[in-house]
Formats: structure tokens, C-alpha cells, sequence
């Protein structure tokens, strides 16, 4: 039985029904016209940050005991988040209570535990080497009996500058075990997920009062949450209703804390022969990160950093996840690298991110060996392919400036190029969302590379069986300076340019954020202000604005767009194509190129105007490039 459905980019897939493992059959069409990727012989600093910085993107979760040490490393990954620190051997439960003083934690019951709290950790640092984007998060529930609890759920501590009092312990006695800490350190890991055991009140005062305790024992230390889930994807839902409450988080954040945490997350859906991603995606992503930027830079004037501490894929509906699947196996690397793309298009804010694979768990069966790297034995699982694709990539390598079309159409191609000063050797990084091929047409302008071969390494899915490949290091001839991407796949190009990167420019990439964010959209329009301090040798300008709507059937885009009167026409939307009908809203980012002329110094008016909609521009922010 077979069935036709549209895709986004107007062409057409054959499924059929039959299931073979997982078993999604697919015959993809071929690619439409050539998408126009442009390179440019200038390093790119988003700020200040133009090198790839390796250890910022290649961690995974949790503590790993021995056997996997070498395997992680021969892999490209290390141990980035001691997840649960807590609740490893029952620490706090078991805790005893001072006699000194009632009410509290004895210390010296952390203190003599010390080495055994630590010694995983030891064996991680040893091999891996340590880190200043390293993570240790706490869970929020697990308290002996002796501590009297909230009335409210009744399992919360009554006493807060008690609970923190556990935290400093455990931490001094890290620090003596281990000569150090993770330096990143999150206080309760999802705390929104323990809403019947807790007010929201309280877990802002509970980070609060763990930041002031921990941050005057160990200055360096930086403390940070609130690590929720959820939040990219959902934060507009019900007229921004979950917003505003991180919003109140905020405000602490931009005072007693070092930077916002959140877990980023994609959903796969499989169904009458179809599969759908939902959950994140490089447009609610951005919203998020534009909101949280947006509203910091309204409160403080600065950036916040962010630490997204578990990102990937995680829930699947539709197959059944205890038992083996080729298309989960190519599911979780497709959304790890998928996420990865659009991280590194936001280096600036992200601090670092820690995707949410482990070495090896079965903790729910195969449900969870399905996002482990690998069998329990040591062997490479397929999802080991999500840090064997980035491995080749190193500190030495900058990022070049790359420029997408602004043509009306959706960024269904992710781009990003990095050079090799030393070896003059150029990598360009491609990425496509969409379930069609497509055709990628490299331009370097006044032919500063001119490519006839590189070598290529590539992640996609073969067809009809769901398999899962990762193709390294093979040499490819280029025509025409185009390639041709598979459906849902990552690439990576590397050529030998022989250019002379020695005096080649910087662009340093700067925000300049809206007076207010979640605006509502009244009489169809919306008009905002955007401070520029100083113009200076600025040499490009956009853009961008993330609107709400609650009416999926309406339309986001602007009807039009303009600053300081100048109407804007050049524009793309970020790829939003995982959504497919499944959140309740449509959040969608548009990002207009401005002729730098249009700019002004200090005050920038800039006006949108919509359709008959009901919804909100929930950031704005204008990029230039010096």
C-alpha cells in the first residue's frame, strides 16, 4: 500500500506502509534548483569568539566509568555533565545530622566520604583532561528524613540556607578529593518537571540562596538554572505563560547567577507510514535564544551565556522502543548534528552545549540503550557516528564569513565555513533539513577558491532500509562549485585552497537588541526602538524578528517591514519544517538584510505591520558586521 504526501520544498515522497525494522520506505525526488551558499575569504567573530572551540561542543552526559574512557576518546567525546550528583550513593538521603547544629547537614559525613564521592570523577578528569565547560547538576528532591519539609508536596526542605549547606559540602569535598570541581555547576536540574512538590517561588529562592552560599566559599564557581525543559519549544504557548515565569528567573539570573541553563529537545513521530520531528527546531530555537537575549540586554544591557546542558532527540512515539531500530539509530545522530548547526550560528551567547547521549545505560531497557554510544561490552553503537562526525575539528580552525540568500525563502540549508590558517585548508559545513535532496551551489566571490575536488564527509539515511551511514574521508570531484546534499543529511567539504589567510579581515559580529520584548500585535502593527551606540566601519547589517501567533492557519510574516523609513524587502525565514502541525503556535524568525545606509546612530524606529492576526513580535534585533 503506497501513499503520496507533499513536503515542504514542493516535492514528493512515496512511502509505503511496510515496515522493515522501523520500516519507513522512502523514494525521494530529485532536487529543485541550485540553493546559493556564498564564502568569503574573512573570518567571522561573533563576540570575539571566531575559533571552533572543540571542547565547548563535543561533551556527553553523565560520569563514565572506566572501560568507556578510551572509546569516548577514540570517538572524539568526553564526559561534559555529572548529572545527579546527588543521588549517587544515596549522598543526601543518607546524610546525618549535625549535633552541633540541629537542622543541618554534619560535615563531617561529606568529608570523610570524600574519595568515594569522587573517585569516578577523578578518572574522568585524569583521561579527559579538565574543562571550563564542564557541568555538575543537582536534583532537587532526595533530603534525609530528619529534614522537615514544605507542607506544600512535603518533600522540599524547609530550610534553604540548610539544603544549600548540603551543596557546599559536597563541594568541598570534591575540591579536596579532586583538587577542583566542575567549574559550571547547576542547582536543580528540571525543576519544572517536580511542579507538585514545589512552588516557582521557591526554586528561584533555592538558587538564590545556593548561589550567595557556594559563590563566597568558591569564587570562581559559576552557578546557573533553572535547566528546564521544554522552554524552546513551548515558551510562546498561552500567550507566553511559561515565558513569564522564566522571565521572573531571569531577573535573578542577571543578578545572582553566571548564566541561564535549559535542556533543548526534539520529538520524532512515526505514523500511517509517516515520520514527523517536532519539538526544537532552528526557528522556536532561535525565538527562545533572540527572547531570553532580548529580555537581558532590556534588563542589564548585556548578554546573558547560555548552557544547554542535554539537547538531541528523545521522545518517540510510533515505534517500539524496546526493540532495536536502524531509524532510531539514524534519528538520534540526524537531531544531534541538526541541533549542532544551529548552535554554532548562535557561539556568541552559547557557553556550551552537552548533548544527551550517555556511554552506555540501560536503565529503560533498550529505550535507553537506543541513546547510548555504546553496547555494553565497548562496541561502537551507530549513535557514536553524532561525535565521529565532528571529531576532525579543532581550535585552529576559524570561522569564515558565510552569507545565505535572502530570497523570500525558508533556510532550509544550514552553513557555516572554517579555515585552517597554518594548512590554508577551507572546510565548509552543510546541513539539510528538508526530505528532499538538494543542490548547493558554493559561491567565493572574485573566484578566491576555485574547487575541483575535496574530501567530503557525510551522515545520511540509505534508502529502502533505514540504515544509517557515515561516509568519511572521500574524495569527491566538484563541478560547477556545486554539490548535491541527500535528504536530511550533514556534509562536510574540505579543500585545498592554497589562500593566504595571514592578512585576511575580521568581521566582528555585534547585537543590538529592541527596547521591550512581547509586544502585542495591535491594530496589525508594531513599532520598536533599537539603540546602535556608535555606527562606526560597519560593512553588512540585518534583520531579525520572531512572531508569535496563536492561529496556526494565520500567517507570520510581516506584510512590511521597515527602518527609519526605510522599507526592507531582502529576506529568509529559519527552517521550521520539524513543527508539521504538532505545537499549538506558529513561532517563526525572520531575518531582513539592511543596507547600512538605513542605520542610524543611537535611535533606530523600525515598524512591522501584519495581516488581521492576533500574536506577538516577541524579539527584535538588528546584527551588524565591522
Amino acid at each position: 500500500m503506497e501513499r503520496f504526501h507533499a513536503i515542504s520544498s514542493g516535492h514528493y515522497i512515496m512511502v509505503s506502509t511496510m515496515l522493515m525494522g522501523l520500516g519507513l520506505l522512502l523514494m525521494v525526488g530529485t532536487a529543485g534548483s541550485a540553493i546559493p551558499v556564498t564564502i568569503y575569504p574573512q573570518f567571522y567573530s561573533q563576540a570575539g569568539r571566531v575559533k571552533f572551540e572543540t571542547g565547548r561542543w563535543s561533551g556527553h552526559n553523565g560520569v563514565d566509568i572506566d572501560k568507556y574512557l578510551q572509546p569516548n576518546v577514540d570517538i572524539g567525546t568526553h564526559s561534559g555533565r555529572w548529572i545527579s550528583a546527588d543521588r549517587g550513593q544515596e549522598i543526601f538521603q543518607k546524610c546525618t545530622e549535625d549535633p552541633k547544629r540541629p537542622g543541618y547537614p554534619d560535615p563531617t559525613y561529606f568529608w570523610v566520604r570524600r574519595d568515594a564521592i569522587s573517585q569516578k570523577y577523578i578518572h574522568n578528569i585524569n583521561k579527559y583532561g579538565r574543562s571550563p565547560y564542564r557541568v555538575i547538576s543537582f536534583n532537587g528532591l532526595y533530603w534525609p528524613d530528619w529534614m522537615p519539609k514544605t507542607t506544600y508536596g512535603g518533600k522540599f526542605p524547609q530550610n534553604m540556607d540548610a539544603a544549600s549547606e548540603f551543596m557546599l559540602l559536597f563541594m568541598e569535598a570534591v575540591n579536596g578529593s579532586a583538587g577542583g570541581f566542575p567549574p559550571l555547576l547547576e542547582v536543580y536540574n528540571e525543576p519544572g518537571a517536580d511542579y507538585k512538590y514545589l512552588h516557582w517561588d521557591t526554586v528561584i529562592a533555592y538558587h538564590q540562596a545556593v548561589a550567595k552560599k557556594l559563590k563566597t566559599k568558591f569564587p570562581a564557581l559559576k552557578v546557573g538554572g533553572p535547566t528546564n525543559t521544554g522552554t524552546s519549544s513551548h515558551s510562546d504557548k498561552d500567550d507566553f505563560k511559561i515565558w513569564k515565569r522564566l522571565a521572573d528567573f531571569m531577573n535573578l539570573s542577571l543578578t545572582d547567577l553566571d548564566f541561564f541553563s535549559l535542556h533543548d529537545y526534539s520529538h520524532l513521530k512515526v505514523a500511517g507510514g509517516r515520520y514527523n520531528f517536532y519539538g526544537s527546531n532552528p526557528a522556536r530555537l532561535g525565538a527562545f535564544m533572540d527572547l531570553v537575549e532580548n529580555y537581558a540586554h532590556v534588563k542589564s544591557g548585556k548578554d546573558v551565556p547560555l548552557v544547554i546542558s542535554e539537547y538531541g532527540l528523545t521522545l518517540i512515539i510510533g515505534i517500539n522502543d524496546q526493540k532495536p531500530s536502524t531509524f532510531a539509530d539514524w534519528a538520534y545522530v540526524y537531531q544531534h548534528n541538526a541541533h549542532m548547526f544551529t548552535y554554532l550560528g548562535y557561539r556568541d551567547v552559547i557557553d556550551s552545549a552537552i548533548a544527551f547521549l550517555i556511554s552506555y545505560t540501560d536503565l529503560k531497557g533498550q529505550a535507553s540503550i537506543n541513546y547510548s554510544l555504546f553496547e555494553r561490552n565497548g562496541t561502537e553503537r551507530t549513535v557514536s557516528d553524532a561525535f565521529k562526525f565532528w571529531k576532525s575539528f579543532h581550535d585552529n580552525q576559524k570561522f569564515l564569513r558565510v552569507d545565505n540568500a535572502h530570497d523570500g525563502s525558508e533556510k532550509t540549508i544550514a552553513s557555516h565555513a572554517v579555515a585552517n590558517v597554518a594548512t590554508r585548508e577551507v572546510t565548509v559545513l552543510l546541513h539539510n533539513y528538508d526530505k528532499a535532496q538538494a543542490t548547493v551551489n558554493l559561491i567565493f566571490p572574485n573566484n578566491w577558491l576555485k574547487p575541483s575536488s575535496a574530501t567530503s564527509t557525510c551522515f545520511y539515511r540509505k534508502l529502502p532500509n533505514n540504515v544509517a551511514v557515515f561516509q568519511p574521508n572521500k574524495t569527491v570531484h566538484i563541478s560547477h562549485n556545486q554539490i548535491l546534499l541527500e535528504p536530511e543529511s550533514s556534509c562536510f567539504y574540505s579543500f585545498k585552497s592554497g589562500y593566504n589567510f595571514g592578512n585576511a579581515q575580521t568581521i566582528n559580529e555585534v547585537k543590538y537588541y529592541g527596547a521591550a520584548v512581547v509586544v502585542p500585535i495591535q491594530n496589525n502593527t508594531v513599532n520598536t526602538q533599537v539603540g546602535i551606540p556608535y555606527l562606526g566601519n560597519i560593512k553588512m547589517a540585518r534583520l531579525r524578528v520572531a512572531v508569535s501567533v496563536k492561529d496556526r492557519s494565520s500567517s507570520t510574516k510581516p506584510r512590511t517591514v521597515s527602518i527609519n523609513g526605510h522599507v526592507l524587502t531582502s529576506y529568509l525565514f529559519l527552517s521550521d519544517a520539524a513543527s508539521q502541525g504538532f505545537e499549538t503556535t506558529l513561532w517563526e524568525v525572520y531575518e531582513y538584510n539592511v543596507p547600512v545606509a538605513a542605520l542610524k546612530e543611537h535611535h533606530n524606529t523600525v515598524v512591522f505591520t501584519f495581516g488581521h492576526i492576533s500574536g506577538y513580535v516577541s524579539s527584535v534585533a538588528i546584527i551588524v558586521g565591522r
